[in-house]
């Protein structure tokens, strides 16, 4: 039998080799090697404290916050590698210099099936720079539209005031700090829990993934103070006219003849017209038609105001007439 086995010793081996040769052949045709781009990749920085020990802080620059990975294994990996397993890593500790930090990649539960797998660009690029903090106000920016009969009176941001930290041409570069709240279908005063968004000089949004603030685990929180509206008559007092010598009242009118008002909804309560003294007018002999734009809001009762940021005017057309007129 142990003779059997070794006999022709050389051609069962060259037949091994060949089988081997065939089968790998045979692999690489129907499950062949093959490159694959995974883009967007995000690269997770480390060892951070190397820089912000310091009392410093960095800047990725060039977009290199995400990167593209070329993978190189069989297809059959790659048809079923997704871009959550690749893990693109740069640790702060292997910097150069020049700011070049290199991109490690590793892609979990397929060690040893891939051939290759590198990131485009090869290097995370970073500028160091001092820490900084300034102060900015709030401004609230309301958006929306209130239920119908009521208006805005005003809105209050807490904290008022918002401080800051990060980077300094980031911290620099910041404009205004904005806290949006949306206003729809509100009817009554509200507190409402408010994002802060940070824009440049030119209306851009300001990314704020380096920078900190002081606004805590609380939050920014608007408060919103809604008035009622009411729409009341105007209504001239005639008896303070001062009509000359010689004349007499032919007519009046408002244009228009009622305005809307807001105020609270007890105050609008008391409120039945809009008062226009006689004395507001200065009649003249030599007219017998006169024309006024009165502005509404110098008349209108205390702890009102109008409806509308435009405000009330209202136009005034007084007729006089000789007695002996036909």
């Amino acid at each position: 039998m142990k003779k059997k086995l070794f006999n022709n010793i050389g051609l069962k081996l060259l037949a091994l080799l060949a089988a081997i040769v065939i089968w790998i052949l045979v692999v690489s045709i129907n499950d062949p090697v093959a490159d694959k781009v995974y883009r967007d990749i995000p690269v997770t920085i480390i060892n951070e404290n190397v820089i912000t020990g310091e009392g410093q802080t960095y800047q990725v620059e060039d977009g290199t916050e995400a990167v593209n990975v070329t993978v190189r294994a069989q297809r059959s990996v790659l048809s079923r590698l997704k871009a959550q397993s690749i893990e693109a890593t740069a640790d702060l500790k292997q910097m150069t210099r020049s700011g070049l930090v290199p991109i490690d990649i590793i892609i979990r539960g397929y060690e040893g099936r891939y051939e290759k797998a590198a990131s485009n660009p090869l290097n995370l690029q970073v500028r160091i720079e001092e820490v900084v903090s300034e102060t900015f106000p709030v401004t609230v920016q309301p958006t929306g539209t209130l239920r119908d009969g009521f208006v805005l009176d005003g809105t209050k941001a807490d904290p008022q005031n918002v401080t800051i930290s990060g980077p300094k041409s980031v911290v620099r570069s910041i404009d205004q700090a904005v806290a949006p709240v949306v206003l729809t279908g509100i009817s009554a005063d509200k507190e409402v829990m408010a994002d802060l968004i940070l824009y440049n000089s030119a209306g851009e949004e300001i990314d704020q993934a380096r920078l900190t603030n002081n606004i805590g685990d609380k939050g920014l929180i608007v408060s919103v103070e809604i008035l009622n509206t009411k729409e009341v008559p105007v209504r001239i007092d005639k008896s303070g006219f001062n009509i000359p010598n010689g004349m007499r009242l032919n007519e009046v009118t408002c244009e228009p003849s009622t305005v809307v008002i807001a105020a609270r909804e007890d105050r609008l309560a008391q409120i039945d017209d809009i008062v226009i003294p006689g004395g507001a007018f200065s009649l003249s002999k030599t007219e017998d038609k006169a024309e006024y734009e009165i502005d509404l809001t110098d008349y209108l009762p205390a702890e009102t105001r109008p409806a509308s940021d435009e405000g009330l005017k209202v136009t005034v057309k007084i007729r006089l007439e000789k007695p002996d007129d036909k």
